[in-house]
């Protein structure tokens, strides 16, 4: 795998770090994308410095597939749900303006 794997590794784990310290005063869902792209991170080193363990094939490979399903379904359901709240509040909002005009 060589150097890029290395790369992935590091680019994931910056990334988790980012959403973590910086993003999660925006939305506290932040936290888990933030936690799952460290884990990430974490299993692209693994695979970089020890490619023998095969880490995203067999049994790991499963639990890691497992763990990306579990919590994209997660921060999709979030997603959605934060989406409506913010679609009824500024209805909410247009519609009293339309009432004080």
């Amino acid at each position: 795998m060589g150097f890029t794997g290395y790369m992935y590794a590091a680019i994931f784990l910056i990334a988790g770090l980012i959403l973590i310290f910086q993003l999660s005063k925006e939305n506290k869902i932040f936290y888990l994308a933030g936690g799952y792209f460290v884990l990430l991170g974490g299993w692209w080193a693994v695979d970089a410095l020890k490619p023998a363990w095969e880490v995203f094939a067999g049994v790991p490979g499963i639990v890691f597939k497992v763990i990306t399903g579990v919590v994209l379904v997660i921060i999709t359901v979030m997603f959605f749900k934060i989406n409506a709240a913010a679609r009824k509040k500024e209805k909410n909002k247009t519609d009293s303006e339309k009432k004080g005009s």
